[in-house]
């Protein structure tokens, strides 16, 4: 008997000790910051989460509300208010769970209303971000992303997750749409449009309107957002995950909504590392779920300068971004600053219709006078035409327009707009 209860006592605190262990881990939170005003609902998903369990934030001031045990490994409570900073959120059940959860203050364009307007290829649709609230449930107070039917009137906000829930911790800016209006890719740093979110950065989403393939846009229930600057992280298998060490933003996308084309300073995208430390251009492929550089030389060497700032054409080919480096394609080192040049980036020089085949892509310096020489000040802002053959972009350098004797021949001293033909390989005019 005496042996009996000895057994017994063991189990109880075997059982007991068990319960505690798996109590103090939190797996993962959504999302993992809101704004100074509180009022944000957090998941926390762990283990061993008894109903009792309660909730404590560090710092002055209110403690969270509404904890909801939904079941052992699924709590959620409400922010109280605080000050920018990291707090520590300590979860007492049988045991503690300690987390961390981030505020930020609210932040608004310095405008009021709507801004970056861009149009569908056919003109149907037009996607903007604002900080008005467009659409009744839209209660996060910050910047969102919209689309209006022009041929409707109807505005949609697509800054939403899947599951149709609005944006929380961040504002959504910079949208991209594609050719008919399906695929809206923009920038945010909100935390919940995904799950795993965690890495409290920038990132680049893709939201798909017509998710079933159905041709109706924005059904209840039939819609799909994805982020698309995913870090590959080589383990036991290779998988696409968090992006790490810096802000990724400023979509274009293909109009087929297949390739998104963005910048970078994440140093995990490629999964081996950071080529050359510096912010760089790349596009995703919705398709092959794969990350390529595009801000590389004809021998895919990662530029020694930061890029950014992307365009593209309709079927993805063409990227064209603007960039300090000085190895892409005889960029402008620049004598007393650096010179940030536009270039053009062709996945396919080979025409075969495979896209970024080692040998089969080439980048070739766009921000050059009619001369050949290159531009003496900053060129920026490249625009490109659905087509690919005519890419635009902006600059102050006096040299950009030249006499019969290639002798600089602008002489108004300020920035001025000039078209570059891809297939004359010059440029060809100023156009203001």
């Amino acid at each position: 008997m005496t042996r009996i209860r000895a057994a017994l006592a063991a189990l109880v605190l075997v059982a007991a000790v068990a319960a505690t262990s798996h109590a103090q881990a939190i797996i993962a939170r959504t999302p993992s910051r809101g704004t100074t005003a509180g009022g944000t609902t957090v998941e926390l998903i762990g283990n061993g989460f008894l109903v009792s369990a309660t909730v404590s934030m560090s710092g002055a001031g209110p403690q969270p509300t509404n904890v909801v045990v939904h079941s052992s490994t699924r709590l959620t409570f409400v922010s109280p208010p605080r000050a920018p900073g990291s707090y520590a959120v300590v979860v007492f059940s049988a045991g503690t769970a300690t987390t961390n959860f981030s505020y930020v203050a609210r932040t608004r364009s310095g405008v009021p209303g709507a801004r970056k307007p861009v149009f569908s290829y056919d003109g149907r649709y037009m996607a903007f971000e604002s900080r008005y609230s467009l659409v009744p449930d839209d209660t996060n107070g910050l910047i969102d992303i919209y689309v209006r039917n022009r041929k409707t009137g109807a505005v949609r906000r697509v800054s939403v997750s899947s599951m149709g829930g609005q944006a929380l911790g961040g504002e959504s800016t910079s949208p991209a749409v594609s050719a008919d209006g399906r695929f809206i890719a923009f920038q945010s740093r909100a935390t919940n449009l995904v799950g795993g979110d965690t890495n409290d950065l920038m990132d680049v989403f893709v939201h798909d309107r017509d998710a079933d393939g159905n041709g109706v846009f924005d059904e209840a229930g039939k819609v799909r957002t994805e982020r698309v600057s995913l870090g590959l992280i080589i383990g036991a298998a290779a998988v696409l995950g968090n992006p790490l060490g810096g802000d990724s933003g400023d979509p274009a996308i293909s109009g087929n909504g297949r390739y998104v084309a963005f910048q970078s300073a994440a140093v995990n995208l490629l999964g081996a590392g950071d080529p050359n430390q510096k912010t760089d251009v790349f596009v995703f492929d919705r398709a092959r779920r794969v990350t390529r550089l595009m801000s590389t030389n004809a021998n895919n060497v990662a530029g020694d300068g930061h890029s950014r700032n992307p365009a593209m054409s309709l079927n993805g080919r063409y990227v064209v971004f603007e960039s300090f480096a000085n190895n892409l394609a005889g960029g402008n080192p620049g004598t007393n600053f650096p010179i940030s040049d536009v270039f053009l980036h062709d996945r396919d020089t080979d025409d075969n219709g495979v896209f970024d085949e080692n040998g089969g892509q080439d980048t070739v310096l766009v921000s050059r006078n009619p001369c050949g020489a290159n531009l003496t000040n900053h060129s920026i802002d490249p625009s490109i035409t659905y087509d690919g053959r005519f890419v635009v972009f902006a600059t102050v350098a006096g040299n950009a327009k030249v006499d019969q004797n290639c002798a600089p021949d602008d002489g108004n001293r300020v920035r001025d707009i000039f078209l570059y033909d891809r297939l004359a390989g010059v440029v060809t005019r100023r156009l203001s």
